[in-house]
């Protein structure tokens, strides 16, 4: 985990010059963490299992291998990938697309919980219907 430096009074810019020195991996940990923070405050009075699904949404709203997987789709365009890079560019594939079905699932089970179509329940959150390319 990385340690950042910051002022005793800090403005929302000092945060955010912060977490530009953070590494990937414990910047997408950091903006879970806000997430939760936000839908928590959002929607206080939560039973358990509102929490634990609206907490399960939360986490997989970033893929850890995106930037990656970007590269990869990237490269693809402009040369052949390596048999190596192929395989690669499979997994985190594959990877993204079941961290992309939990989170429907969870998506799912909470409009269902909440007893509100699942557009209707995105709108809530603020979670934006992904673009197709």
């Amino acid at each position: 985990m990385a340690t950042l430096s910051i002022k005793t009074r800090v403005t929302i810019e000092d945060l955010v010059e912060a977490a530009e020195q953070l590494p990937n991996d414990d910047l997408e940990s950091l903006a879970r963490r806000l997430l939760q923070i936000n839908a928590r405050r959002r929607f206080p009075n939560l039973s358990q299992r509102e929490s634990e699904l609206l907490d399960g949404i939360v986490q997989t709203a970033t893929f850890n291998g995106q930037e990656r997987y970007n590269q990869l789709n990237l490269d693809l365009e402009s040369r052949s990938l390596t048999p190596g890079e192929q395989d690669e560019l499979q997994e985190l594939t594959r990877l993204s697309e079941a961290q992309t079905g939990r989170r429907l699932a969870l998506l799912l089970e909470l409009s269902q919980l909440r007893r509100v179509p699942i557009s209707k329940l995105m709108k809530q959150l603020q979670i934006k219907t992904p673009d197709i390319v």
